[in-house]
């Protein structure tokens, strides 16, 4: 057995494909080969050696979904993951049709998608609930981070909670901002100056608020939703 696990990155932007090819060996995987196409990348693998894992821009599938077909029925025990930049219902629609595994934002913070790729790769399935409910994403109004004026701060946090599906406590977006930026339960609660029981309270809140079975996909939803990392907090 494996000790290593691989990889194929398709994409057709050479940087974004290092960029993912250098994330990939930081978490341990590695690229068994990669491309524009999913035929270039299959063209430089080793026959012996079958990806455990093949990432792709959703460019790449809408251009040419057979190709993501063939590579699920050459790997049947291999996992596809599709990344976007508009993250949309119909771009799921696409995913699915492609055998994807999971359809994720391309802006995610890094440690959040590295921990995707391990729940992927453990055979978790990853869709974030307003992409498979026939829903666009909300478009709420852009935070302001840094030094900014009490009046505009206040207007651009009424008009994120108007644009949200469900309501969130100012400490639930709080909490929600750490989580997207990976930090653990003890990380949050010292940097709040509250109790962890009280952080795993207002997690196991914001996952039935928004449908979720885990940490990772009340961070999906966020990304989804405009909701940032820990510059956009409150």
């Amino acid at each position: 057995m494996r000790a290593e696990r691989t990889a194929l990155v398709v994409d057709r932007n050479r940087l974004f494909r290092e960029g993912l090819k250098q994330l990939l060996q930081t978490a341990g995987i590695a690229v068994a080969g990669d491309g524009i196409s999913f035929a270039e990348a299959l063209q430089r693998i080793d026959a012996g050696t079958p990806p455990d894992l093949a990432i792709c821009n959703l460019e790449v599938i809408q251009n040419a979904i057979p190709g993501s077909q063939d590579f699920k029925r050459r790997f049947p025990q291999a996992r596809l993951m599709v990344l976007s930049e508009d993250f949309t219902p119909a771009g799921a629609l696409y995913a699915a049709e492609s055998g994807a595994d999971a359809y994720l934002p391309t802006d995610m913070q890094a440690e959040a998608l590295e921990h995707c790729l391990n729940l992927v790769l453990m055979g978790q399935q990853l869709y974030p609930a307003h992409t498979v409910q026939g829903r666009e994403p909300a478009q709420p109004a852009p935070l302001f981070p840094g030094l900014v004026q009490e009046q505009a701060a206040l207007q651009a946090d009424l008009a994120l909670e108007a644009a949200l599906p469900v309501q969130l406590s100012t400490r639930e977006r709080q909490i929600l901002s750490y989580l997207v930026s990976g930090w653990s339960n003890k990380l949050i609660a010292r940097e709040l100056d509250i109790a962890e029981a009280t952080v795993k309270v207002h997690v196991k809140g914001l996952m039935r608020k928004v449908q979720a079975v885990n940490r990772t996909q009340i961070a999906i939803w966020a990304l989804g939703h405009g909701m940032g990392a820990l510059q956009e907090a409150s």
